[in-house]
Order: C-alpha cells, then structure tokens, then sequence
C-alpha cells in the first residue's frame, strides 16, 4: 500500500500543471461568497455546516445534493472548507506561538509582523543568537523531550466513508499510514513488532514475534502501513480507498480531528559555563511557553494535515477533469457546483503552500532550539 500511495502521489503532482490551466478562470457565478470568515470553532461534526472560507460554499447551488452525485459532490466540498479551515487554524497557532517567543526573547514590536513564515523564521534567529551569546563555547543545554505524538481514529474514516458512499463500513479499505499502535488488527505492510501471521521477513524470536517486516496479519504494533484496526490508535494518518469525493471527505473528517498531543519538556544549564545570563534567561523562557506547542504543529502538519492534503488534491484533480458528469448527473445545476468545484482548487495552492510553511519553519525553530547549544541537547527516547 506504500508504493501504491506513493505512486499515486506522483501521478499527482504529474497532473497539477494540467489542473492549473484548469482553474484560471474565474468559477462561474454561485460559486459563493468571497472573503468570508471563519468562526472560531472547527471541524464538520455531526450535520452542522462546516466553518466557509474563501469562495467555496457547500449550501450553495440548490438542491444539488437531492441525487446520488450531488450528494458525494456536497461531502467534498465540505471536506474542502473544513480542510481549508484547519490548515489556517493551525498556521495562526504557529504564528502566534512565535509572536509568544519572540516577546520573551525581547524582538521588537516590527520584527514580529507580517506573515508566518517571516516572522516566525526571524523568531528562530533571534532564538539560536541567544542561545549563542548565552552559554560559553562548548558548553550544552540539556533539553529532553519525548515527541509530539498525534493519533488518528482509522475507525472514523472508515464510517465516513460508508456513509457517503451508502455501503457496508467493512467493506471500506482503510489503511494508517505511520505507527499502529498497540495491535494492527490486519494486514501490516512493514514493521510488525508482535507475532507475524503471514511470511516474516526478518528475525523471529523465541516467542514467535517478527522483529522484521511482516506480509500478512500482524498480532503487534505495525510501523509502515496497517490495512485494518489500530488497537492503540493510528499515529500518522487514515489513507482511504473510495470513490474521490467520499475519499476525500473520509480521509479529512478522520484526519483534521487528529488528537495531537504537546510533548514535555526539561530544559537544564549549567550556571559555572553561562556567557550572557539574561540572554540565555530570555531563551528558555521562550522555550518553555513555545517549543512544546511548535513541536505539536509539526507533527500535525506533516502527519493528519499532510495526509489529508494529499487525498483531498488528488480527488480535486479527479473531480475538475471530469466535467461532462456534472451535466449528466445534476442537470440545471451543473454548471454551479462544478464552479465550487473549480473553486477548491483554486484553494489547492494556498492549502498547500500553508501545509509546506508550517512543517518548514517548525522544524527551524526545533533546530535553533535543540542545535544552537552543541551536544548536550536532545529528544528523550
């Protein structure tokens, strides 16, 4: 399933050049009002309506939703305005977390506007040039920390799924992508650590555990791909095989409500080998009020919110290029919904430039955090 996702990616990314020209022109009129804001809730929960943004509104259009296609076109561009919403939410989290740091490090009030990625990339600057000056040369921070940690309910995708697309939960393929936890309850295509019922490529313990890669059904944690139930909970994201709108809306109602915890964090120096005691103050104190939230975001942006990204891009691809349907499945409102269509993916870029942001200056910030002090600083296992 690995290769099978990542070739799909690829296929993917091989086709944006065609969608862009396809997403030039304006959507048509009913595409839905532009610039509207979000509340500040989340999620598409229940049946309330998802939080709008953009030019994407799902309740637009009519009664397009009365029939099948209509129906599965709706759960898509629901999907898209909740996607949308989550990815900003979390990018203004990152942003105002560095605004938090960059207020214990002393910046000035300039320094700290404009975008995410300016500000929060002058944060981590000013954050490794006080913990510079702040310890003498050679000396260490120790920092432990165990990883961010996000879990994800595989089990959620998969009734998601089998709503949308009106059939049996169990006959949807859900696969974790990442780690699962605790007991994969199907076939694992990696890492079985546990009892292998399949041919286990590796070592066998005494016991009868795989301690290699397991084709077959494993009785034990699964790092790679579990095409089945995660016990202990899904820490990556749910991978959904459907058709692309019911996949798309699965795979982010699973993904965005990801549980991502906040790691602990010990931050210790030693006083004899302290350069500039109130710059190096400055610096753990931002560390404390920020890393642990800054480590958070980068895994939710490269785990849930990364794999939600990628199945939701590739049902807008699938779902622009086949225009011709929406005549022949919804009629007058035809040309209405596929505007929406047409404007989530003109949301495509923005989404995943927020995606590509986050993930980068998150990872800059833990290296100013965890490289500037030498040897001394590191992730508790």
């Amino acid at each position: 399933m690995q290769l099978a996702t990542r070739h799909r990616w690829i296929r993917t990314l091989c086709a944006l050049a065609f969608l862009s020209l396809l997403i030039g022109c304006p959507p048509p009129p009913g595409a839905g009002p532009n610039g509207t804001t979000p509340p500040s809730g989340g999620g598409s929960g229940g049946g309330s309506e998802p939080p709008r943004t953009g030019s994407v509104d799902p309740y637009t259009c009519g009664n397009y939703a009365a029939v099948d296609f209509g129906r599965r076109l709706q759960a898509f561009l629901i999907a898209t305005v909740t996607l949308e919403h989550h990815v900003s939410t979390t990018e203004k989290m990152l942003r105002d977390t560095c605004v938090l740091m960059g207020g214990h490090l002393g910046m000035a009030a300039p320094q700290l506007r404009g975008g995410t990625r300016e500000v929060c990339l002058a944060m981590a600057e000013n954050l490794r040039a006080a913990l510079d000056a702040g310890l003498q040369a050679q000396a260490t921070l120790d920092m432990q920390y165990t990883p961010a940690v996000c879990t994800v309910n595989v089990e959620a995708a998969a009734r998601a799924a089998a709503e949308c697309e009106a059939r049996a939960q169990a006959d949807v393929d859900v696969y974790c992508q990442g780690y699962c936890a605790g007991s994969c309850q199907g076939a694992c295509q990696g890492t079985c650590q546990g009892r292998c019922n399949g041919t286990c490529h590796g070592t066998t313990g005494a016991g009868g555990e795989c301690n290699g890669e397991c084709e077959g059904t494993c009785e034990g944690s699964c790092q790679g791909s579990c095409h089945g139930s995660c016990a202990g909970g899904c820490q990556g994201y749910a991978d959904v095989d459907a058709e692309a709108s019911c996949e798309a809306h699965a795979e982010v109602v699973a993904n965005v409500e990801a549980e991502c915890t906040e790691p602990e964090l010990e931050v210790e120096f030693d006083a004899s080998l302290v350069g500039d005691l109130r710059r190096l103050e400055a610096a753990t104190r931002a560390i404390d009020a920020g890393l642990p939230r800054i480590l958070m975001i980068k895994a939710r942006a490269q785990g849930p919110l990364l794999g939600s990204f990628r199945g939701w891009s590739r049902s807008t691809l699938e779902l622009v290029t086949s225009g011709p349907t929406f005549l022949a499945s919804i009629g007058e409102q035809a040309l209405c919904v596929f505007g929406q269509v047409q404007a989530a993916a003109q949301a495509l870029a923005a989404i995943n430039v927020s995606i590509d942001v986050q993930i980068e200056v998150s990872a800059s910030i833990e290296a100013s955090a965890t490289g500037s002090a030498g040897g001394g600083v590191g992730a508790a296992p």
